[in-house]
């Protein structure tokens, strides 16, 4: 059918942001739309859904990131209160004026680095674009040459190292046929002499858009065609076709402007939408819409056999990250604003954060702090299965079975300023803090003080890689793909 996949990426450190407490920052809320007036808002509808699954993509590069711009589509909403625990780790709100050694200019890199892993030399990762790179290794974690291995070139899509040394690699296997993917495992001793020990690791039907890895979960979404209708979106169509038809309809795609092509569950046509009117054309671009959200989940613990997880057709999936057992998602049921798209903009659709078991348990986390729209909303993976949730008002973290949250980090001062964000490097408790009003960038880690740094011109997003010594951050807005190592006088900690 020719269907363009609303994802491509592989693990990052963050958001799928997807990817709020006053998720509104302050902000006045959206005032309701009056009826018939959603046509210049569609297109902006339709970019927050897909924008919120695109963000998970980048964010599901190997330790790469979020969305391209990495800042959260931030959406309006009700405040709700936020639960606590009485045993809250103080929050980082003060702050420390601290020295830092060197601050290193932009290093522009040659292609996208992802999923870096510590060596016995210092660093190894994965260097290209997000759909297959190659191999490269570093000394000081700034610096990337490329190693000479027998791994498929531009094929490896992340690599990690256990706890018994041993390096492993997921790559995409030229052996996958039509319409499905194949991932197979390679390890190795020594990241130049590589095996292919497990073909075929993960595969399915549709295509992976994303990748996700932390302590012993290894998630690898996937996206297919939707393979039965969806009755809320058949029953909008019913409007424009007969009913008979509506009920077989698995996908409608655009052809040229004011038109489109039906098909069914087969990927055959059923007919052709032609010269339909602007307020049809908005309703049924988001029926289209709503049918591509059909999300698999290939789940593996501990590199058991992964355990597949079909999402509920129309979940559009905005935020995910390897946990216990399993993986915690934020979810939006899209079908609900089918019949009114521009709920999506408004605080008409609520988010639920839900904990998906490889045995295939679904619980819904009802404690956690979610609020209104969660497109600004990032899930990031700690430390064994700790799992944090970065806001507006402050980040918030729960441990297995994460029922309990607290906010655990403030920004600098006790603010937050409109646009910026409290990261956490994955797999960790080093935490960044981004002014992107005056340029400089904030290190922590949780329960301590904020150590400020002030940077050469750029933005930074995100923390790549970190020692006791240092630590890296990325700048890639546009087509910019920089590195900037900032040397450290002594070991960020917290506080006392």
């Amino acid at each position: 059918m020719g269907r363009s996949p609303l994802m491509s990426g592989s693990d990052g450190n963050g958001s799928v942001r997807i990817e709020l407490d006053d998720p509104s920052g302050g902000r006045d809320p959206v005032a309701p739309v009056p009826s018939g007036g959603s046509r210049r808002y569609l297109p902006m509808v339709l970019a927050l859904a897909a924008a919120a699954v695109a963000a998970l993509v980048f964010v599901g590069r190997p330790e790469s990131g979020r969305t391209a711009a990495d800042t959260p589509i931030t959406a309006t909403s009700s405040t709700t209160s936020v639960p606590t625990t009485a045993s809250a780790p103080a929050t980082t709100a003060s702050v420390s004026t601290s020295e830092f050694e060197g601050v290193s200019e932009w290093t522009p890199q040659r292609g996208f680095l992802s999923s870096p892993v510590p060596a016995d030399f210092g660093w190894l990762a994965m260097e290209g674009p997000r759909s297959g790179g190659r191999l490269v290794r570093s000394t000081d974690g700034l610096n990337w040459d490329r190693v000479e291995s027998n791994l498929p070139d531009g094929a490896l899509l992340r690599v990690r190292r256990g706890a018994d040394g041993q390096f492993s690699a997921l790559v995409d296997s030229a052996d996958a046929p039509d319409g499905r993917f194949s991932l197979d495992r390679w390890t190795s001793d020594d990241a130049v002499d590589w095996e292919r020990t497990e073909p075929a690791a993960f595969s399915g039907a549709g295509e992976t858009f994303a990748i996700f890895e932390t302590g012993d979960v290894t998630l690898v979404l996937a996206e297919a065609p939707s393979t039965e209708p969806i009755p809320a979106v058949s029953e909008v169509l019913t409007e424009f076709i007969d009913v008979e038809t509506a009920a077989q309809v698995c996908g409608v795609e655009p052809n040229g402007l004011l038109n489109f092509i039906v098909y069914d569950c087969d990927g055959e046509e059923l007919l052709r939408l032609d010269d339909v009117s602007n307020e049809i054309e908005d309703r049924i671009a988001f029926a289209g819409q709503v049918l591509r959200f059909r999300y698999f989940v290939n789940v593996s613990v501990s590199g058991g056999p992964p355990a597949t997880i079909l999402l509920p057709p129309a979940t559009s999936l905005v935020g995910i990250s390897p946990a216990d057992d399993g993986f915690l998602a934020l979810v939006i049921d899209a079908s609900d604003a089918i019949a009114d798209p521009v709920r999506l903009l408004t605080a008409g659709l609520f988010a639920q954060l839900r904990h998906y078991g490889v045995d295939g348990t679904i619980r819904n986390i009802e404690n956690a702090p979610v609020e209104g729209q969660p497109f600004g909303d990032q899930l990031l993976p700690g430390a064994d299965g700790r799992v944090y949730l970065s806001q507006t008002n402050g980040l918030h973290a729960a441990d297995p079975p994460y029922e309990a949250w607290s906010v655990v980090a403030e920004g600098p001062n006790g603010d937050i300023p409109l646009g910026s964000e409290i990261r956490v490097l994955r797999g960790s408790d080093l935490l960044t803090f981004s002014d992107l009003n005056s340029g400089r960038i904030w290190v922590s880690r949780e329960g301590g003080d904020w150590r400020r740094i002030d940077v050469p011109s750029g933005v930074v997003f995100e923390a790549v890689l970190a020692t006791d010594g240092y630590v890296v951050f990325r700048d890639f807005r546009g087509t910019r793909n920089e590195l900037l190592r900032v040397d450290l006088e002594q070991p960020i900690g917290p506080s006392g």
